[in-house]
């Protein structure tokens, strides 16, 4: 500033003011009022300035004094003062101050749904729960309890708040509460109802219109709530929707179905059925008649003995007899027998084989005995014949075949046998109708010189059997079928005297023969190309152990030993068999099957993949191990000493997943022979042994049947195992 023509004594004071700014306000709009150093109360946000070395006061206050409250003052750096008024001093930078207030009463609510799924009520913390309250009025910061009870047939689910936030607990408490809130306690109900297609694949099923489903599905509903089903096929050129039916066995034709009243868990089951079927025609015998399908409305012109129809279709079966045969019925593979030669069968709904049955006026029975001359039989009243004979029937009349042995003391009756595979373990075999050429042989055994009792199976190869003689002179013995064989009784003397697998014979009388009959299954579908044999477990409790090689006594009572020497072949070569041996795993707990040395020939349903000769790739780089093993030269149980020779050596490869559990092996072209003692050394030469003694290997048992095929059981094994095939014999 420039001063003109000073005439006077005169002081100019330069006046300074701070450039940090300080800005007041309050929160939230209209709620409260503030102050700057007593400058006056303002509403709004306003900036002030000061200097570093200013002191200064604010002051806040509520609008109305009824309704809100000042709760504190917090700065822009997030400091907090809780004091209406404040004084502040030493500022650097540019502040905000605001002061927060609330409002002092709110309105908290709160609501059940549905309504009838139980009760929600609130409660000031601390005060009494007796009276339930939906709404209740606080202060700002007060404390609450909000609690949810389920009625039956409900539970609690959650809590929702109308600011959007979700609690899990049915008894919570809300703190500092700073608004009108609305809490929604939400139930549902405990009811599981379980929805299914069947069979697999065939539908699809909608609860609630919540979208279809092709898997067993479960939702929760409430005792009062109503709820839509609905089923349909996944392919209607294929498949039909038949019904619903509920765990209870109720019944229901419609596919969609509205359902309330519900207080149990229910499953309810869409079935659906095949729409398309194939009907097939068979004549029995093949060249005593046709017979003959055709769908309603097809020419009958044509001969069909395969038709293909849909549920509900009718069909008609034709069967004409040939020249010298008569017409008897129709049978189903369902078994309804229709008796007139033109059928009409409505509402088709299967596949179905329907067997028109012919006879020929004249048939020829032949009889035959086996062995050869070991026996006397006879047809019907004829003389008894030693050579097989043929005779001629009436076709429609039953006839009856008795056999005796030509000496008693040699040869014992087992069975009649047909030419279709029937056979029958009783003698005389009586009521047998005949309608089409047969020949019944009755097979004979030689009469065995065993004392006690005799236990035998018929078909040799159709199970197991066990036999157990007790010290006061009873016995008991039991079967068990192989695979692709059914038990049918036990036989005595040519009759079936239980069908029960387990029988016990109070008294033994010496050279008595107890035979198990067995017949063929004709569902079993076979998985593998060797022949399955289980070998009888017989023991006494009367006597010594047995010295016969059993499953149960070999593995406890015998070891396999090596000789000093038996496995120094070099290169291998020596090893008979090494290169021709194979074998197949049975998985026992998946019923799946791989050949041993192919990772990749995994079974697939019931199909097996035939096992094949392979060539070993890769031997053991050392057998040291092995020849260790002559140090452990030793005496079984009865003190008796064997020597052994090692027929082949295979290395497992398996595939890891079948590691760690128990396995059947299947072992061929070994050299080993039907009723060989023959034990399988497992495990790795550099490896340890699984407590057999031998260092890197264990032993097993191993079976031989007819055919020469190893079967042995192994309950943990390492895929890179080798097995080593021991034959031994006593010195």
């Amino acid at each position: 500033l420039e001063i003109d023509d000073i005439e006077n004594d005169e002081t100019f004071t330069a006046h300074f003011g701070g450039t940090i700014e300080i800005t007041i306000e309050s929160t939230p709009a209209g709620f409260g009022q503030v102050q700057f150093n007593n400058s006056g109360y303002v509403t709004t946000s306003t900036t002030y300035r000061v200097s570093p070395d200013d002191t200064f006061i604010l002051d806040a206050k509520p609008m109305d004094n009824t309704s809100y409250v000042f709760q504190k003052w917090v700065d822009s750096d997030g400091n907090e003062y809780t004091d209406q008024e404040i004084t502040v001093s030493g500022i650097t930078k540019n502040t905000t101050y605001t002061a927060v207030f609330v409002n002092d009463k709110y309105t908290i609510h709160t609501v059940a749904d549905p309504v009838t799924g139980g009760t929600a009520d609130v409660y000031l913390k601390g005060a009494s729960t007796a009276e339930p309250q939906t709404s209740l009025a606080v202060n700002g910061g007060d404390d609450v309890v909000i609690v949810a009870k389920a009625n039956e047939g409900y539970e609690f689910l959650y809590w929702t708040s109308s600011l959007g936030t979700k609690y899990y607990d049915s008894e919570l408490e809300i703190d500092d509460i700073e608004n009108d809130e609305t809490f929604t306690a939400h139930f549902g109900g405990t009811i599981e109802i379980t929805i299914e297609p069947s069979p697999s694949g065939s539908g699809q099923v909608q609860f609630n219109e919540s979208g279809y489903v092709t898997t067993s599905t479960t939702y929760r509903v409430s005792p009062d709530e109503t709820f839509t089903l609905n089923a349909k096929p996944i392919d209607s050129s294929s498949y039909k929707f038949v019904k619903w039916v509920t765990s209870d066995g109720t019944e229901y034709r419609a596919a969609d179905l509205t359902i309330t009243g519900i207080s149990k868990n229910t499953t309810y089951t869409a079935v659906f059925a095949e729409d398309n079927f194939t009907i097939r025609t068979i004549a029995d015998p093949a060249d005593c008649g046709t017979a003959n399908v055709y769908e309603e409305g097809d020419d009958e012109s044509e001969q069909q003995t395969v038709v293909h129809v849909k549920t509900g279709d009718r069909i008609k079966l034709i069967a004409k007899p040939a020249e010298g045969c008569d017409f008897l019925y129709w049978t189903s593979s369902t078994g309804t027998r229709y008796n007139d030669a033109i059928t009409v069968v409505e509402d088709v709904g299967n596949d179905e084989v329907f067997t028109a049955h012919f006879y020929r006026r004249k048939v020829k029975v032949t009889i035959d005995g086996m062995p050869e001359g070991a026996a006397l039989f006879k047809l019907n009243d004829n003389e008894y014949v030693s050579v097989r004979t043929e005779y001629e029937v009436d076709g429609d009349s039953n006839i009856t075949l008795t056999a005796e042995p030509k000496d008693a003391t040699k040869y014992e009756f087992v069975a009649w046998e047909d030419n279709y595979g029937n056979r029958y373990a009783i003698n005389p075999l009586q009521s047998i109708e005949v309608t089409k050429d047969i020949v019944f042989t009755a097979v004979f055994n030689p009469k065995s010189q065993e004392t006690g009792i005799i236990v035998r199976s018929f078909p040799a190869e159709g199970g197991e059997l066990t036999k157990i003689l007790n010290g006061d002179g009873s016995a008991d013995i039991s079967a068990a079928a192989n695979p692709g064989f059914i038990f049918v009784g036990w036989s005595y003397k040519g009759e079936i005297i239980t069908e029960s697998t387990n029988y016990h014979i109070s008294e033994i009388i010496d050279g008595s023969v107890y035979t198990a009959v067995f017949a063929s299954d004709p569902d079993y579908k076979p998985t593998s190309d060797i022949p399955y044999r289980k070998y009888p477990n017989i023991t006494r409790k009367d006597s010594s152990p047995s010295y016969s090689v059993t499953r149960s006594s070999v593995t406890a009572k015998a070891k396999s030993i090596v000789e000093q020497g038996a496995a120094r072949y070099r290169g291998y070569t020596g090893i008979p068999n090494q290169y021709s041996a194979y074998a197949s795993v049975i998985a026992n707990t998946s019923g799946k099957y791989a050949a041993v040395n192919d990772r990749s020939a995994l079974m697939l349903a019931d199909e097996l993949v035939t096992t094949q000769k392979q060539t070993l790739d890769s031997y053991p780089s050392s057998l040291e191990n092995a020849e260790d093993m002559a140090a452990q030269f030793t005496e079984d149980k009865f003190g008796k000493r064997y020597k052994n020779e090692i027929l082949a050596i295979k290395q497992v490869n398996a595939d890891a997943k079948f590691a760690d559990s128990s396995h059947t092996f299947l072992m061929k072209n070994t050299g080993a022979e039907f009723k060989d003692n023959v034990y399988i050394l497992y495990g790795s030469p550099n490896g340890f042994g699984r407590g057999s003694g031998i260092p890197g290997f264990d032993w097993v048992t191993c079976m031989v049947d007819e055919m020469g095929t190893l079967r042995f059981t192994i309950r943990s094994f390492h895929p890179s195992d080798y097995f080593i095939v021991v034959r031994t014999w006593p010195e």
